[in-house]
């Protein structure tokens, strides 16, 4: 997670501050598109290593990561980030994302717990 925190820490993401998600460059949309794909691999990644710490074998890791409750809290927290990016919520690399981060599992699990 530290290394995928230092990634979007150092994409230029300082144009996405000024603009409405409408008047973005295609360069910041692209850009928090790709923070919201690597947020959401790195959500999985991090199911895995959990499983793999728990001892479970391959193909119930599999089962995990393919379930719908998973795919959903993945997911959500990609697009969380990618909507902070795009309303400018998220200024640069002086940033520190992890309070931010945090919070959006929280409300992705809070969510999905229901």
């Amino acid at each position: 997670m530290k290394n995928f925190l230092l990634a979007v820490a150092l994409l230029s993401i300082g144009t996405a501050a000024a603009a409405g998600a409408d008047n973005l460059s295609l360069t910041a949309k692209a850009k928090a598109a790709k923070a919201r794909q690597m947020l959401t691999e790195a959500c999985y990644k991090d199911l895995d290593d959990g499983a793999v710490e728990k001892g479970l074998n391959e193909d119930l890791r599999r089962k995990l990561a393919s379930a719908p409750f998973i795919k959903k809290f993945c997911e959500c927290q990609g697009r969380k980030l990618e909507d902070r990016l795009l309303k400018g919520l998220v200024v640069g690399p002086e940033t520190d994302l992890a309070p931010l981060l945090q919070q959006d599992r929280k409300e992705c699990a809070d969510a999905f717990l229901r």
